[in-house]
């Protein structure tokens, strides 16, 4: 596996690369922590005896802070760094998302890992914001970790559904989750209106029969009630609160400007407002049926 780390210097991005080195560690993954970087080529002349800092100068003294801040991470976590498995990197791009993308592509990443927004200064706002840009640009998965939480491993994983798709969510989902051992709850908030499956003749055992089948992980089955009908948000943050899952399992399409515009994305939602890990898959099109 392979895992991008995007990394600002901020708090909340460099506590998101801890969690990430706890889980590489238990998955001996590789690791590359990216800074991305926009380079200043200098317009018009320049005074004779003054040297101008080359592109690949900059990405160098970048990439050299970098080692430096992930370094001091390390050190904190107890954990050796093995040059085999874990790289700094500084890309040139205008667009911090845009460059994590295009890395996270050219690297052949299988999951990006970062920090979602904090509420106390402009620094984690703006990283927030490039979150949510990596959501909609990204064709991988995305981890967003809350400050101030920090998991050995995930160990009981909370995966949201709205059933519709659930069997090609969960066969996407398996391959990064799935471990015999874990505990995974399967989690469905009512009432919605209008019913995306007619509850009335839906059998939850028979759907974990068969993604057990499917994957061979055993699922439990819960049914979140809210008091307001379509509270998915609520309803999701009242599962955290009582069962403090390690890690939640959302999914979402990507939407067009009005739909975002009249209703926000329940994922996004949850990332950040939210004090657990979240796990978010994007559907295709065809897989979600718009």
């Amino acid at each position: 596996m392979k895992i991008l780390v995007p990394v600002d210097f901020s708090g909340n991005s460099t506590h998101a690369a801890g969690q990430a080195i706890l889980w590489a560690e238990k998955r001996k993954a590789e690791v590359t922590f990216l800074y991305v970087s926009q380079v200043l080529s200098p317009t018009g002349s320049v005074m004779y005896g003054v040297s101008v800092e080359t592109e690949a100068e900059h990405l160098a003294s970048r990439s050299a802070e970098l080692k430096a801040e992930m370094d001091k991470v390390f050190a904190e976590l107890g954990v050796q760094a093995d040059p085999e498995r874990y790289t700094c990197k500084a890309v040139n791009n205008a667009v911090n998302s845009t460059g994590i993308v295009e890395y996270a592509r050219s690297w052949g990443a299988d999951i990006i890992v970062m920090g979602n927004r904090g509420e106390s200064n402009i620094s984690t706002m703006l990283l927030g914001r490039t979150t949510t840009a990596v959501l909609d640009k990204a064709e991988i998965p995305v981890c967003t970790i809350p400050v101030g939480s920090i998991r050995a491993d995930w160990r009981n994983v909370a995966i949201g559904t709205d059933l519709v798709t659930v069997e090609q969510d969960i066969a996407i989902a398996a391959p990064f989750i799935g471990r015999l051992d874990d505990k995974f709850d399967l989690v469905y908030v009512s009432p919605v209106f209008p019913e995306k499956v007619e509850m009335a003749e839906f059998s939850p055992q028979k759907l974990l029969a068969a993604l057990h089948e499917q994957t061979g992980l055993a699922f439990n089955w819960v049914n979140v009630v809210t008091e307001v009908e379509n509270d998915i948000t609520g309803g999701l943050q009242q599962y955290v609160e009582k069962h403090n899952p390690d890690l939640l399992v959302m999914f979402y399409t990507r939407r067009n400007w009005f739909e975002k515009l009249i209703n926000a994305s329940y994922t996004k939602q949850m990332l950040f407002n939210n004090k657990v890990a979240v796990l978010s898959f994007k559907r295709s099109p065809k897989i979600a049926g718009v």
